[in-house]
């Protein structure tokens, strides 16, 4: 069996990260700058499905398992600075934080139990979606998450 707490950063990197359409702040203006960072945070609260992953390096044998027996399940919900699986087989949460906006998105740095930092690169597209990149090794790929509002049992 895969560890517990070893997927969560894949579910989140999976999940989220890099935002089109972000409202940009005005230049060189911190104020501009938080209400953009709380936009993003408020976006990206509330329950995600996984539609799309791709990996840019091969994945282990046991890790690409595990993609294909959980993908239609991979289920992630981001409220209050945190990221958790929805799903049977995983059960963690990870902490995560927004890096600055840029001008194509933003930056979701995930921290595992010991500390361990995983960066993503998102954006939200017109549909509402968020586009990501997995920066961190061994997740290094492109996805897409789409909002899930269904009931959950």
């Amino acid at each position: 069996m895969l560890g517990r707490g070893r997927y969560l950063p894949f579910a989140f990197l999976l999940s989220l990260l890099w935002v089109v359409g972000c409202h940009k702040p005005a230049s060189g203006s911190a104020t501009a700058g938080a209400s953009t960072d709380q936009a993003i945070e408020r976006q990206l609260q509330g329950r995600w499905r996984i539609t799309s992953y791709v990996p840019t390096t091969p994945l282990s044998v046991s890790i690409q398992q595990m993609l294909v027996a959980q993908y239609d399940q991979l289920l992630i919900e981001i409220r209050d600075g945190r990221i958790r699986p929805l799903t049977t087989a995983m059960k963690f949460e990870r902490r995560y934080r927004l890096g600055p906006p840029t001008a194509n998105g933003f930056t979701v740095y995930i921290f595992d139990e010991q500390g361990v930092q995983y960066v993503c690169l998102a954006q939200f597209d017109s549909a509402g979606r968020i586009l990501f990149s997995a920066e961190t090794a061994p997740w290094h790929g492109r996805g897409v998450l789409e909002r899930d509002d269904s009931v959950l049992p």
